[in-house]
Order: C-alpha cells, then structure tokens, then sequence
C-alpha cells in the first residue's frame, strides 16, 4: 500500500516572538507557536477528515465540528501512529491517502498563516511505497532543507497607508471587547500584534512549566501556585516591585541539549542496521521525541520546585525561596518564553538566573536518564544513557531590546558548547555540562565574539613582572568563561579545562567576608577600582594591586597563614610568570585572563 511521508518546519519563530519589547505580546506569541506543531495541525487534520478519536470504544472521525481550544492535542499525538513527530517546530505525519496529505499541503500553512502571521512553514512529501524505512526520513529532510531556503512573499501593502508604529507593519482595525488589554495596547497595532494579544492569557507554557512533580507523585507543584501569577510585564519579573523600570536587571536564558544530532544520527544507523521500518521505526523516533520533550518539562518543573521551595546545594548564590516571594507579592519571578524538545528560553529576575539555570542544568541529565530508560524497549539504538546541556545568560536592563537579550543568551550557549567540546578526549563519550554569562552594560550589541574583543580584552600587559621579565607582551581578557558544572575527570584534556562554577561561587563567597572589617579579604570596590582602571592606565592598575597587596598584609600582620587565605583564589603579590599568574590574573594558553569582570558583574546583582 502506499503512503505519503509528509513533514513541515516551522520558520521565523524568534523573530515572531521577539519583534517586540512588550512581555505580553512575547507570551501571546510564545503560546501560538506553541499550538501550531499540536492543535494547529490537529485542525489541518481534521479538516481532511483523517482526525479521529476513540468514543465510547468507537473510532470516529472529528470532521469540521473541530474545535482546537478544547481539543486534547497532546493526547492525540501520543496515540496516533501516524503522527511521528509533533513538536519544536518540526511535524512528520504518515497518510494512507493522497488525498488527505494534498489537502493539509494546501490548507496547513494557510491556517498558520492566519493564525500566526509572520510565521512562515516549509512542506516536503516523499511518497512510501511499503515499509517506512530511514531512507525515506533522510530524503523528507533534504526535500525540507531545500524548501527552507525558498523566500517568501509577503504582502507589506502600499504607500500612504498607516502603519504600527512600533513593527511599521500595516495597522489593522479592532474591537477592544474581543481583547483582554487597554485601548493603548491596541492603538495603530497590526494584525499579528493583535493575535499575540489575543492569545496571552494562554494556558500551554503554564501547563507545561507546572507538571506533575517527578519526585513525589502525590504532590502537584501546580496547586501549590493556583494563585500565583506569572507576570505578563518585564517590570513584574523584579521581587522588589519597584516601578521604575530602569532600576535592575532581567536575565534571559537559554538553554539547549548536547549531541542531539550525534544521537540521532546513531538512532538513524542502527535502525539501518538492524533493518527497522514499518511501525517499528516510526514509534522508535516517535519514543525518543516524546523522552526528550519530557526530560525537558521534567528539568524545568524540579528546577521551579526547587527554587520555589527553597534550594540547597553547594553553589547556591541565593537562598530565598520563591514561595515567600509568592506569597507577598502573588507574582512568579520568571516567565517560560520557549519550553519543548531540548530548548528553554526564558526570562526572570537576575538575582535568581544562576541558580535556577544551575539546578535545570542538573536535573536534565537525570531527567533524560529516567525517560530513556522507561522507553528503552522503544527507542531502538541510543548511544548515550542520558544527555546533557549547556546554557547561557544575557543580564540586560528592562528597556534593553529583548530581541539582541536572546541572541546574546544563544551566542553564550554556543560558546559553552564549544569550550566543552574542546575539553573532550573521547568524542564519544557526553559533552561536558557548562554555562557562560554576561552583564550587558553598552547600549549596542553585535555577537559576543565581537563583545570579547571589543569590551573584554581591555589593555596589553607590558612587563609587569619586574623581577624576570616572564611577562611577556600580551592582551588581557576578562572572558573568563564558560563555567564547568561537572567534575573534573579523566574524560576531559587537562591543557583545555574551563575554570569549575564552584571556583566562582567560592571567589564571591571571599568578597562577601569584606562586610566584616576583622576579615582579612579584597574589597570589592577596590576590585572595580583596578578593573576600570585596566580600561586606561596598565601602570595605574598595577599600583592598585600592590596598594591591595600592602593592604592585605597590613591587617593580617600577626597571621600570615590568614592572609594567605584572604585573596579570592590565591596569593595577590605572586609573581606573574609564564605559569601561574596570580588572583587577579592567569595565563591560560596565549592570553593572560581575569575573573574579576564576572565576579564583580555577579556580585552587583545579588546586591
């Protein structure tokens, strides 16, 4: 019999849900692009009758009665065989009729269009004559990558109509009874402005984020919070709900799985291999999306548990719970943007970035152990027992652009990616967990490989060793980063270690003992001192850290074991040398580094 191999990929997602600075609006996109991989396409399904449901022991079809808001999409994808894939906006669906699979050709990306517009969706069909085989998922995804690269035309309407003043799209008329927002919200908005705005009040990125608590099956997370919000206002993220928006930071959060395509290249092999097809195949990788996206919910549901209950674990920068948050202001200090597949995205407090991306970091390894193992009848040919992720966090003021936020949180994802990767000796073995973060403090931004250069490597060091002359001519960086989450072993190249997360909790628990006037430590304001005056003076700089040497000795002058231990990780006055360095600054490979531009950007936070 043959059948028809139909796949779609969602384009245009972040620029969709970004094209805005209004958290409303983020969210309302968020929730549409969430629906199109499920209930969306369910709709397409239905509308060429192959939609059924099972009532009352009877399979019937669900026709043009389809209502999505109350259909269970979910549900459905996880009984139907033939939709193989049904989330991160990606779908693969197998019809038994020609027909059926031309009519959602034609109508899907009509309904997405209207539901979402700016969303654009990429189609292949391969035609399967017997058996579904791996060949035949191969060639659906070069068809799609093809399509991909296909521009779209869209209609941007002619000149002297009015426009949005904020995207500069066409304005579209309204009726504010439709809308849950005030009239100045809507004012001279375009039409997918006021679809996002319809949509906010969603409840799929809630459902998601509240899920059964893995832990303790009798315990709900979700009624702990049925009266607590999540905020639908940047300015609402701030536990201290001042109303100035430009006081404080957000952190936006990315997160995203290691050696998804090793692994699925691995699935696709043994599957060859082994000559699986039919049934067999498809609940394969239909098992291992279902795993992953689970894992994923999973690690994002203990992680808010976790931080909502109060934490315990040894690089805890905070140690607030968010239920006393909760309970005196009614209003969660984070918001989930992107939750599915391996991906998170999302912003909150900065003050609480670190731990809760910490703690996420960690239960995703255990998370996808545990769902992997309850599938592993299932998914046929896994390399690797669990995996693992890397995350990075982009600290920026409220008012800075939301958009360049999430391509900075993407580029520190990335360079944690490839500084773990670089750490490897086997390739076959999981990629180390890690995380990189900066603190935004310029009003423009490019990538963050052009912030190290520009803003990062600050001054060339000439020689400030007097004693041998060891330093040679060098540049300094203050990318210290990314951070290591796992422990050291004999898996990683020990010429290539990242500095540990823990080294950094540490650094700052020695700045916090300055408080305390009998405790031999640096000052941080003396840290911000040297680290500005490294921008312009390398003279200057030195002298501050001999001032800070002097300093040191001189309140600890009847203990010198004590003021060996005062400096953040080491002895100030070490002589720098091609080896070693000192607290201040190491050598690492060509290039001289400092932790001291993170220590300070973290410390400013938590205060």
């Amino acid at each position: 019999m043959t059948k028809y191999l139909y796949g779609a990929a969602v384009q245009g997602i972040q620029s969709f849900i970004f094209k805005t600075n209004k958290l409303k609006e983020i969210v309302g996109a968020s929730e549409l692009v969430d629906q199109i991989c499920s209930s969306t396409f369910a709709k397409a399904l239905a509308d060429a009758e192959v939609l059924k449901e099972i009532d009352k022991g009877v399979e019937k079809k669900i026709g043009r009665n389809f209502e999505e808001k109350s259909f269970d999409a979910q549900k459905h994808y996880d009984n139907n065989n033939s939709w193989i894939l049904g989330a991160a906006g990606n779908i693969k669906y197998l019809f038994d009729s020609k027909e059926a699979c031309e009519k959602v050709v034609c109508n899907f990306p009509r309904i997405v269009m209207e539901k979402a517009p700016g969303i654009t969706i990429s189609q292949a069909v391969v035609k399967v004559d017997g058996d579904i085989t791996v060949d035949h998922i191969n060639l659906l995804e070069q068809k799609l990558k093809a399509e991909r690269n296909k521009p779209t035309a869209f209609f941007d309407g002619v000149m002297g109509v009015e426009r949005s003043r904020r995207t500069g799209d066409l304005s579209h008329a309204y009726d504010l009874s439709d809308f849950e927002v005030k009239a100045k919200d809507l004012e001279h908005s375009d039409i997918a402005t006021q679809k996002k705005l319809r949509a906010f009040k969603g409840n799929q990125l809630r459902s998601k984020i509240l899920m059964k608590n893995l832990r303790s099956k009798d315990d709900l997370l979700s009624s702990e919070l049925s009266d607590v919000s999540f905020p639908y206002n940047f300015s609402e993220l701030k536990a201290n709900n001042t109303n100035d928006d430009d006081l404080g930071y957000l952190a936006v959060i990315h997160a995203d799985g290691n050696s998804l395509g090793r692994l699925l290249q691995g699935l696709a092999n043994k599957a060859r291999e082994s000559n699986l097809s039919g049934d067999d195949l498809m609940m394969s990788f239909k098992s291992f999306s279902l795993a992953l996206n689970e894992a994923t919910l999973s690690a994002a549901n203990l992680a808010l548990n976790d931080m909502f209950h109060g934490r315990d674990f040894e690089c805890a920068w905070t140690t607030e719970a968010w239920k006393d948050l909760c309970d005196k202001n009614q209003m969660m200090p984070m918001r989930p943007i992107i939750l599915g597949g391996d991906d998170l995205t999302m912003v909150c407090d900065a003050r609480y970035a670190l731990d809760f991306t910490t703690l996420f970091l960690e239960h995703f390894k255990a998370t996808t152990r545990a769902a992997f193992d309850s599938r592993k009848d299932r998914i046929k040919g896994l390399k690797y027992d669990y995996l693992t992720a890397c995350a990075g966090i982009a600290f920026i003021k409220m008012k800075y652009p939301i958009y360049y936020g999430v391509h900075l949180a993407e580029d520190l994802c990335g360079e944690s990616k490839k500084k773990s990767k670089e750490m490897m000796v086997n390739k076959d073995v999981n990629v180390p967990t890690s995380l990189a973060f900066y603190k935004v403090e310029s009003s423009f931004y490019d990538s963050y490989k052009e912030v190290k250069n520009r803003a990062l490597t600050v001054m060339t060091l000439r020689n400030l060793d007097d004693v041998d002359n060891a330093l040679e001519e060098s540049s300094l960086s203050f990318a210290y980063g990314p951070y290591l989450l796992d422990p050291v072993d004999d898996t990683m190249k020990q010429d290539k270690l990242i500095p540990s997360l823990s080294y950094l909790h540490r650094s700052l628990k020695d700045l916090e003992k300055a408080k305390d006037a009998k405790q031999v430590c640096v000052r941080p304001s003396a840290l911000r001192r040297w680290l500005s005056e490294c921008y312009h003076s390398v003279e200057q700089a030195e002298e501050l850290r001999e001032r800070m040497v002097e300093v040191l000795k001189e309140r600890s002058k009847d203990n010198a074991n004590k003021y060996r231990r005062a400096t953040l990780v080491g002895d100030l006055d070490l002589k720098l040398n091609k080896g070693k360095g000192n607290a201040l600054i190491q050598r690492r490979g060509d290039i001289w580094v400092s932790p001291v531009y993170d220590l300070i950007s973290i410390y400013s936070l938590l205060k």
